[in-house]
């Protein structure tokens, strides 16, 4: 894709994942009320097994390394230059540090949030898991490709200090 279409693209692709996360949430839901939260884990295993397929049927000599790392013509060099390079890089440590902290805040709270929506039923502590899984999925599945453009034309910046934003006010809404 290169860099000019890699923000729309990654919002395609976004897009999908998202999809096949509902997809997952609703049959988690569904297997783990009606065989218990062990058979979870058979699922996880199942769904692997198709993106193993997927990543091995990628032919490595179809892939432009040079164009994924957007480079110019006369410096196509198809090796990286290795990950001290990357450690260097202060404005992407500082995004690292902080897609960290975002993350980890974002998966203390799910649980959190199954647990007291389910307080009475722990049998539908999954199914609620799922249902808060499904609906921030279906969120995204809406919105990514529109967000993937929209990077594209006024910058990744407002999004993501947007995004990082909500997180807090999604905690405060949680009693």
């Amino acid at each position: 894709m290169g860099a000019s279409a890699f923000d729309k693209q990654f919002g395609k692709n976004q897009a999908f994942n998202a999809a096949g996360d509902v997809f997952t949430a609703l049959l988690v839901a569904y297997v783990s009320y009606q065989f218990g939260h062990r058979a979870i884990f058979v699922i996880a295993a199942v769904m692997a097994m198709p993106t193993a397929v997927s990543l091995l049927a990628i032919d490595p000599k179809e892939i432009d390394y040079a164009q994924a790392r957007a480079a110019v013509k006369e410096e196509r060099n198809p090796h990286a230059t290795g990950l001290s390079s990357l450690l260097r890089d202060r404005i992407l440590l500082c995004f690292l540090a902080c897609a960290f902290l975002f993350h980890l805040a974002n998966a203390a709270m799910l649980p959190q949030l199954g647990e007291m929506l389910s307080k009475d039923s722990p049998k539908a502590a999954a199914p609620f898991m799922s249902a808060c899984i499904i609906v921030t999925q279906l969120v995204i599945s809406l919105t990514a490709a529109w967000i993937g453009k929209r990077a594209a034309t006024k910058g990744r910046k407002p999004l993501l200090l947007l995004g990082f934003g909500v997180l807090p006010l999604r905690g405060l809404l949680i009693p």
